[in-house]
């Protein structure tokens, strides 16, 4: 779906709900760190690499790693930015645009401290992101009574039993959280967003043999059918590392 080339890493990606627009991050091998946008005409397409997008690396420093979070109607971008060599987490900014065609512009408020890779419930009053030692760490959610408002602190994740949960992506109807730990990606579930989690599955496995992929950055589609994850491989063959960002269909 996406090949940006070996070297450059790619992470936090998030679609538009038809599924032709492509946000995420990439850092490439001069550490130069930067927001994506990618389109493409059909979802049998690949995606290029696409352009960068300034107006949203405004809301970080040059150094820090950057992730976001589309809404499901595409008009604002929730963002974490974070020093990973410090912690994970960051302030909370949010970028609004008029159309999925217009420029993003940046409110100048955070809306509280967060940890990395924010996933925007429906309603935008619920947060889903990785702990601060994403790898260690249980996965936090934050609430707020009003989408204007700042969000509370984070508690852990309910259901998830303290799980590392990196880079949490929550369904559109509230019900399922795919998020990647143990080097693969995993669901867990619920009957309603009013209760915990109380189902975990594994949805894709990491392999075990060299050179072997890991899953990171889960993204579910609006429908969920298509779950978009990006697999890192430490080696091509050539000594090189690649960051894919890869579909699976059900």
């Amino acid at each position: 779906m996406l090949d940006s080339g070996v070297e450059v890493r790619v992470y936090s990606p998030t679609l538009s709900r038809d599924e032709l627009e492509l946000l995420y991050s990439a850092t490439d091998a001069a550490s130069t760190k930067t927001f994506r946008r990618s389109t493409r005409a059909s979802k049998l397409d690949a995606f290029e690499p696409g352009e960068s997008l300034p107006e949203l690396d405004a809301a970080c420093a040059p150094s820090e790693d950057r992730t976001l979070d589309l809404t499901p109607d595409g008009l604002r971008a929730y963002i974490g930015c974070y020093d990973p060599t410090v912690s994970f987490s960051g302030s909370l900014r949010v970028a609004r645009r008029a159309s999925p065609d217009a420029a993003f512009v940046l409110d100048a408020e955070s809306y509280g401290t967060v940890g990395a890779s924010p996933s925007i419930a429906a309603d935008e009053l619920t947060v889903y992101t990785s702990g601060f030692d994403a790898s260690q760490e249980a996965g936090l959610v934050y609430e707020r009574a009003t989408p204007d408002a700042p969000f509370a602190d984070g508690f852990e994740i309910p259901g998830l039993n303290g799980r590392p949960a990196q880079a949490p992506d929550i369904s559109v109807n509230g019900l399922a959280l795919f998020f990647g730990d143990d080097y693969g990606v995993w669901a867990a579930t619920r009957e309603s967003p009013d209760v915990p989690f109380s189902t975990l599955d594994p949805v894709i496995e990491a392999a075990a043999e060299p050179r072997a992929a890991s899953w990171l950055s889960p993204a579910i589609s609006d429908d969920c059918r298509s779950l978009y994850a990006v697999r890192y491989v430490a080696d091509t063959g050539a000594g090189e590392p690649s960051w894919t960002l890869e579909v699976l269909e059900r």
